[in-house]
């Protein structure tokens, strides 16, 4: 009898043991998957100040006044600003940083990366090509890193802390878009500047591989869909007309729902493209 015991007990204390091991690792479990979800929404902060350059754009001109010469023969050389950010600091940390994106008026304000190899190498890693389940600004392959093409399509996570592309969703505002009308990306040499005419939800098609963007005919009916998009939620800048040699940048982020099948798109055409050193 007093073996029986002792073996029930032995029994009770073992699954005691158990079910405190098995109720760690399910909250182990859940805390990591919170994490993750919150990192997810949240994203994390990075100190890119320090791949700013220090002198911002100007307009001054530059005059060579070492010698006399009659005014009329004197040259006046414009004097290219500088550029935004340190593209060789960039590509020393990381070679695939081709460009550089902000949006005053929002937290906008990233590196823009390209894996020649994979088309979500950058999904799930950070600028620098870590893993990170926040991803970072990227383009796809399918794109030239010139900004040549027709339609540039930019990806990056929704936050709900409007880091990366989450305060892309103020533009559901027409007063949001008036105020804060401008992507401009930077590339060696270049700074391109963008009127922001349209956002809109749209599907999770593949826009890239669903659009021959080389056939004049379809480019002009997609940029008919762009100024008229069939959604209720989109905001659509009045007076703006789009021909076949216009460019535009479209930027592609999640909706706040989670719902994989739609995205939301914030686009701009292509207004200025001034030289920087």
């Amino acid at each position: 009898m007093d073996k029986d015991n002792n073996r029930n007990t032995g029994n009770k204390k073992r699954k005691k043991v158990v079910w405190l091991i098995v109720t760690v690792l399910c909250l182990a479990v859940a805390a990591g998957a919170g994490f993750t979800a919150w990192r997810m929404t949240h994203g994390k902060s990075y100190d890119f100040d320090k791949y700013k350059t220090e002198t911002e754009a100007s307009d001054a001109v530059h005059t060579d006044n070492t010698a006399e010469q009659p005014s009329t023969e004197t040259e006046i050389v414009p004097e290219l600003p500088d550029s935004y950010v340190d593209f060789d600091a960039l590509k020393f940390e990381n070679p695939d940083i081709y460009a550089w994106i902000t949006i005053p008026g929002t937290k906008v304000d990233y590196p823009i990366v390209q894996s020649e190899t994979s088309e979500e190498y950058y999904l799930r890693r950070d600028y620098l090509g870590n893993p990170d389940v926040c991803g970072c600004i990227f383009t796809q392959y399918l794109n030239k890193k010139d900004f040549s093409d027709r339609n540039t399509v930019i990806y990056g996570h929704y936050m709900a802390n409007k880091t990366f592309f989450g305060g892309l969703h103020d533009y559901k505002s027409m007063q949001f878009m008036i105020d804060n009308p401008n992507i401009i990306i930077y590339i060696p040499g270049h700074k391109l500047t963008y009127e922001i005419f349209s956002a809109y939800e749209y599907d999770n098609r593949h826009i890239l591989k669903s659009f021959d963007f080389r056939d004049d005919e379809e480019y002009s009916q997609y940029l008919d869909s762009c100024l008229n998009p069939l959604t209720v939620t989109k905001t659509v800048k009045e007076g703006v007309t789009l021909t076949t040699q216009d460019k535009i940048v479209t930027l592609s982020t999640c909706v706040p729902s989670g719902a994989e099948e739609k995205r939301y798109l914030v686009q701009g055409v292509l207004r200025s493209d001034e030289m920087t050193k």
